[in-house]
């Protein structure tokens, strides 16, 4: 296979697409505080309008499967800029209901994006024959801790959360005009469409991946109101909370880009979810909001390898005309993490409070683990041969 004759600008600009997503839903955490005050909903409420997210954007990604294998990289441009038209719904809501249909859109746009611009990585991860998930998702994670420091501090200074969510969706438009005009994908040989495709590899990986994005959307969602309601933490010390949980994401992708290949998929999923369960209980139990973000950040660091790996797995398990659908099945399938979020956080909090919410985030973690030891009963290609087509390359023994 040959490769680009200058490769480096599409990396870029798929970085950028990660960092747009980012960009959002590190802002949204940082801003929930005040859209929850403004639209005088509790834990619980909040938790079932946020619910709304993930239950649109699952058929959403299922619709957009088939798409991502036949547009490729050209979807992304459309999808960032379907994105940016509802960022600013959030704050311009005035109560519980008013936010059903804002997360609904929500939840339209950023599952199609989710397929878009893990397809488009998956099959770069592919044509380059070596690991670019860690790099990526990196940018999703420095996105979303710029995004959130900025609200945190915006906030404290009285800025209204409308503004804020709609200065970061022209932003997020600006990135989708930059990614247009996108190299078209391969034509599929013999005109066989992609069928969406639920194989017992891909259920496994994508039962990871939930477990994995319930805690990321639990910390990201509720840490900064973990800090400010239950430890009285300002707006600005608030903003830390998704900031750095960020942050220490993108360390821990940035270190996984770097020395992953030096370990097994299997102990490194493992050693995500014991180390990130051990950062949520502290952070859980802690009496200071400096303890608190002591706590975010090693769930952050730890957990951040999982996502990526699960990814990379998946981009190598499918021949290259069914990577959006396979990738689509394991992202509907993760998206049952964040149906999960909402009722794990949320609904413990309005039963036991905020503390015990998070805590049971911890017990993801470690189920995390243990479901890992599962991968090392799959045959995985090697990255460098991960190019080719064929068959599905993850067979159970």
């Amino acid at each position: 296979m040959q490769p680009s004759h200058n490769p480096a600008p599409g990396i870029w600009k798929l970085v950028a697409a990660f960092a747009a997503f980012g960009l959002f839903w590190g802002g949204f955490a940082a801003a929930l505080p005040a859209i929850k005050e403004a639209t005088g909903t509790t834990e619980g409420t909040l938790g079932l309008a946020l619910f709304c997210i993930p239950s649109a954007a699952l058929p959403a990604m299922v619709l957009s499967g088939p798409w991502a294998d036949r547009y490729g990289r050209r979807m992304l441009a459309p999808a960032l800029a379907a994105f940016a038209l509802v960022t600013v719904g959030p704050g311009l809501a005035s109560s519980g209901l008013g936010l059903v249909p804002v997360f609904l859109a929500l939840g339209i746009t950023s599952g199609s994006l989710e397929v878009a611009v893990n397809g488009a990585a998956a099959a770069m991860e592919a044509e380059r024959g070596e690991r670019i998930m860690g790099k990526v998702h990196a940018g999703f994670s420095l996105g979303g801790l710029v995004s959130s420091v900025s609200v945190g501090l915006a906030r404290e200074a009285g800025a209204h959360p409308a503004l804020l969510l709609g200065s970061i969706g022209l932003i997020i438009g600006a990135i989708g005009w930059w990614n247009r005009g996108a190299p078209s994908p391969p034509v599929r040989q013999g005109g066989r469409r992609a069928r969406m495709h639920f194989t017992r590899p891909l259920v496994l990986l994508g039962s990871l991946c939930a477990l994995t994005f319930c805690i990321e959307a639990g910390l990201e969602g509720w840490s900064a109101i973990h800090l400010e309601d239950t430890l009285g933490a300002s707006p600005a010390v608030g903003g830390l909370g998704p900031g750095l949980f960020m942050a220490a994401m993108v360390l821990g992708r940035v270190a996984a880009q770097s020395f992953g290949d030096r370990f097994k998929d299997t102990r490194l999923l493992m050693t995500s979810g014991l180390v990130g369960a051990i950062g949520i209980e502290l952070a859980a139990v802690a009496q200071t909001p400096w303890a608190a973000l002591v706590g975010f950040c090693l769930a952050g660091v730890a957990i951040s390898a999982s996502a990526p790996t699960i990814l990379s797995l998946t981009g190598r398990s499918s021949p290259p005309e069914e990577r959006g659908t396979s990738m689509a099945a394991v992202t509907s399938i993760a998206y049952l993490g964040f149906f999960l979020s909402p009722a794990v956080v949320g609904g413990i909090a309005d039963l036991a409070g905020l503390r015990v919410g998070l805590a049971a985030l911890g017990g993801i973690g470690i189920l995390l683990a243990v479901l890992a030891l599962r991968v090392g009963r799959l045959e995985v290609q090697p990255m460098e041969q991960a190019s080719g087509g064929g068959e599905p390359l993850l067979p159970f023994h």
